[in-house]
């Protein structure tokens, strides 16, 4: 890849803001960083993650070679106990974020 492929801090903000959007009707601000995991339930975790994946799958890379990838991060519920706020979950996916090779699906005969 000729360019830097990773994505930046504040579009992985975005990316969690509507991942969280997702789990319930929370009063999104500047200050969402600042967010806890307090009140989640096991369910709101697994609705969250499951949001954030699919969101960050749906982000493209093009690599101006003709080359389109995905992004993707390795999710759990075990991580959100690690995490204290969203700040912590935005870090995380900055740091563990990854591209892979988008290619079309092959049907064989």
């Amino acid at each position: 890849m000729t360019k830097d492929w990773r994505l930046e801090k504040t579009s992985i903000t975005s990316i969690v803001a509507e991942s969280l959007r997702e789990v319930a009707d929370f009063p999104l601000g500047s200050d969402i960083v600042s967010y806890t995991f307090d009140k989640f339930l096991g369910f709101h975790k697994v609705v969250f993650l499951a949001s954030l994946k699919k969101n960050l799958l749906s982000q493209e890379y093009d690599d101006g070679q003709g080359h389109v990838f995905y992004y993707d991060a390795a999710l759990n519920v075990d991580l959100i106990e690690q995490w204290k706020t969203l700040r912590d979950c935005i870090d995380y996916v900055f740091e563990q974020q990854s591209t892979a090779l988008k290619q079309a699906n092959v049907v064989y005969p």
